[in-house]
């Protein structure tokens, strides 16, 4: 079981794996992409062969009485071959740029859960000479424990159990090629990886009848060919304070494909939450509680039917999402207008239309004037009676009611971190309803395809005069994605040698591998309002082509069977009436790639939020 024990060291290595092979195989080969129905994992764990990998990491989560967490990661790889070959990545990406993309799968891992990462920091020792690599992180949970009725909650739950379960899958199928291929690049016959890992959650003070909910004691998740995960729970109290504690064991063996499909992995998902009681701290108050209705809103999890929501003196209401719409106006016109706070709600008919809410909407300011004007509404409406419809018109389009609520939780969030009612707020879409596009539903999950990521800058000068200069010999709106994908690959050229650079470093160097064609390219999309998502993962490609230099041997190797793979990257367009449509920059490619792909890893909508909260900070 997946939860807290994050050994993520490997993703510096598969970030520069990912470099991409120039792009000329034959053309009766391309466009496929092998299936999932193959058989399941296996129902036991061969012993360990051969050279084993080792990787410890030990995870500590600091729970307050508020429910805030404070997280501590200590990690250590040793000195081995694959360890020399992360090294080898940390030094051609740079230290920093390699503690951002641990940053950054922390936050994509956490997201998954419904999980808001804050202040993550992370540090890298021993990349030079020999001994093992050692990456330590700190980061902040707001939220970690939810308030309920009468007990504190934690829950390890996915929030879209289809992209976490693919995404677990593609992980543990690119660190299985890594593996593979370094064992083969060392001529070494077997190679087992081995990461153990401990995660202790220590409670705070006083908490009291402390429950988890989990099948059995021992857990054990069979990826095939021997890959499995094995891990344990249990409960101590050290001190004042109890420790929940998870043990986990993970080993990949190189020899022997991984078969497991998502489904199997689905079926054998085991989410399980921690319950325990505790007093509220004496200055709970109203922007404490109603922050878990913004959590649920943010990750799609809500709304719930109900709500325990307290006031300044600790009384708790049990409110459903009506109710908290009306109270987060009040509460924001009570801060303009400096007014006392109470949770007092008017007798009131119900609201008798949410409405949808406009695509167009997503990501645009909302200024305070603006959203100050809504609350005042929702407000005088409600207390005279009056029916309370949606959607509200704003300058950023049409605004559901449910999606107006979001924003109002955000808008006190804010207020609750600085003190200040903020100037303008970026509209962000729940995750809970659906928008509105040419009078047709669209997922929102579409809309976090726009955002920009640590090396995706979207809307840069440089960016937009791009975008403008294509869009100007486009005759019609299919003809964008396509001549932005033609100018990429014929303004950018390739070189396996470039490292750690974001998509206005490569606009100005005008070469690079490619990941860097698709950040150029997943810039200029985004940018021009087109809904695009990163690819990476394994294809077949022909040798006799390309080959990596010497000192790269790791991002390539062969599969089971004996076919070369390389590490490439590319992307997927969104088109409304196509869906996600596949497109290769470095290939020049829009449709049907050149190519068969091995094994895919597409971005979820987690990962794009992960990734802008990376630099940008929680939406």
């Amino acid at each position: 079981m997946k939860t807290l024990n994050v050994t993520i060291i490997v993703a510096i290595a598969l970030a520069i794996t990912f470099s991409g092979v120039i792009v000329m195989i034959q053309e009766e080969e391309g466009g496929k992409e092998e299936t999932e129905n193959e058989p399941t994992g296996t129902d036991n764990e061969p012993g360990e062969t051969g050279v084993v990998f080792k990787e410890n990491g030990v995870t500590s989560l600091y729970v307050d009485a508020f429910g805030d967490a404070e997280g501590e990661l200590v990690d250590q790889l040793s000195d081995s071959k694959l360890a020399d070959i992360v090294k080898f990545s940390v030094q051609k990406m740079g230290e920093d740029r390699a503690e951002l993309v641990q940053v950054e799968s922390l936050r994509k891992r956490m997201t998954r859960y419904g999980m808001e990462v804050e202040s993550a920091t992370c540090d890298v020792q021993g990349v030079g000479g020999e001994g093992p690599l050692v990456t330590t992180m700190s980061w902040e949970i707001s939220n970690f424990a939810r308030r309920e009725e009468n007990h504190w909650s934690i829950s390890f739950e996915w929030v879209d159990n289809l992209a976490a379960a693919r995404g677990i899958l593609a992980e543990e199928k690119d660190t299985w090629v890594l593996v593979r291929n370094t064992a083969q690049n060392f001529n070494i016959p077997a190679v087992s990886y081995r990461r153990i890992s401990h995660s202790h959650i220590i409670l705070p003070k006083g908490s009291q009848n402390v429950q988890y909910s989990v099948p059995s004691e021992e857990l054990v998740t069979r990826y095939g060919g021997g890959t499995y995960d094995k891990s344990s729970i249990s409960l101590k109290r050290v001190g004042d304070r109890p420790h929940v504690i998870e043990n986990m064991i993970s080993v990949t063996l190189s020899e022997n494909k991984i078969t497991v499909t998502t489904e199997n992995l689905l079926e054998n998902s085991r989410p399980y939450r921690i319950s325990y009681q505790r007093d509220t701290p004496e200055s709970w108050c109203f922007l404490n509680s109603i922050d878990s209705v913004r959590l649920d809103l943010k990750y799609g999890m809500g709304p719930r039917k109900n709500y325990w929501i307290s006031d300044v003196e600790g009384n708790e209401y049990r409110l459903g999402l009506e109710e908290i719409l009306y109270c987060t106006a009040d509460k924001i016109i009570s801060i303009v207008e400096g007014e006392e706070f109470s949770i007092q709600i008017p007798s009131f008919e119900g609201v008798s239309s949410w409405g949808e809410t406009d695509w167009e909407a997503s990501w645009e300011l909302l200024p305070k004037e603006e959203y100050v004007d809504l609350a005042r509404e929702v407000r005088k409406d409600w207390s005279a009676g009056k029916e309370i419809r949606g959607p509200v018109d704003t300058s950023i389009g049409k605004v559901g009611l449910r999606n107006l609520t979001y924003t109002f939780t955000r808008v006190l969030d804010s207020y609750g971190e600085g003190g200040d009612l903020p100037g303008e707020i970026r509209f962000a879409p729940s995750l809970s309803w659906g928008l509105s596009l040419d009078g047709e539903e669209i997922s929102p999950e579409i809309a976090y395809f726009l955002l920009s990521e640590p090396d995706v800058l979207t809307n840069t000068p440089a960016v937009e005069n791009i975008v403008s200069e294509v869009r100007g010999h486009c005759q019609s709106r299919i003809e964008l994605p396509k001549k932005l994908l033609k100018w990429t690959n014929k303004n950018i050229t390739y070189n396996i040698l470039s490292f750690g650079a974001t998509s206005e470093e490569i606009l100005k160097s005008r070469e690079g591998k490619c990941a860097d064609f698709s950040n150029v390219y997943l810039a200029l999309l985004r940018s021009a309002g087109i809904p695009a998502r990163r690819v990476s993962g394994w294809i077949v490609y022909d040798p006799s082509t390309w080959s990596p230099p010497e000192e790269m041997g790791f991002v390539v190797g062969k599969t089971p069977d004996g076919r070369p793979i390389a590490g490439h990257a590319w992307t997927e367009v969104f088109l409304p009436q196509e869906g996600w449509t596949p497109a290769d920059p470095t290939a020049g490619r829009f449709e049907n790639l050149p190519y068969e792909i091995y094994l895919p890893a597409r971005q979820s909508w987690m990962d794009a939020l992960g990734a802008y909260e990376t630099t940008r900070g929680p939406l």
